[in-house]
This record gives C-alpha cells, sequence and structure tokens, in this order.
C-alpha cells in the first residue's frame, strides 16, 4: 500500500474533524498522542517519509472511536485498506 500527500491530508483533516490537531516535531521518536494545555495532539516525527507520516496516523485513527458521521468515503477506504493489511 503506498500512501501519498493526499492521503495524508485525508487523513490530517479526519483527525481534525475529531479535534485532533497534528504536529510534526524533529526527535527520537516515532509518533504519540497526548493532551497539551488541554488540546488533543498528534506528534508525529518530522523526519519520516509521506508514507511513514501517514501510518502513523492510520495507526492512532484505528485506535480511536470515530463518529461515523464526520468519516468520508475516501477517508473510510483507506483506514479499511490499511485495518485490512495489518496482521
Amino acid at each position: 500500500m503506498t500512501l501519498e500527500k493526499k492521503d495524508l491530508k485525508a487523513l490530517e483533516d479526519l483527525l481534525a474533524k475529531h479535534g485532533y490537531g497534528v504536529r510534526y516535531e524533529k526527535g527520537t521518536f516515532k509518533a504519540g498522542a497526548c493532551m497539551i494545555k488541554g488540546l488533543k495532539q498528534i506528534v508525529v516525527n518530522k523526519h519520516f517519509n509521506t508514507e511513514g507520516k501517514a501510518i502513523c496516523l492510520l495507526e492512532m485513527l484505528l485506535q480511536m472511536e470515530l463518529n461515523p458521521e464526520l468519516v468520508s468515503s475516501e477517508q473510510y477506504q483507506l483506514l479499511e485498506k490499511y485495518s485490512s493489511k495489518k496482521p
């Protein structure tokens, strides 16, 4: 599965609809979700390529309870395709 910039944007948009901000920071970490001053944030390593960033966001989204009314068909297809590839 190859993920492109449009896929990354779709995932960022889905997270925003669910109240999460996405930040790309440098450091020796992969990714994670946290609360910063009451704001829900996903922090991803900025040195990852586009596909690596998108995979991090997909993994976070698959752990969340999503409101189906906020998920577009494109976003749903991305989530389904990725979840079916995971062992």
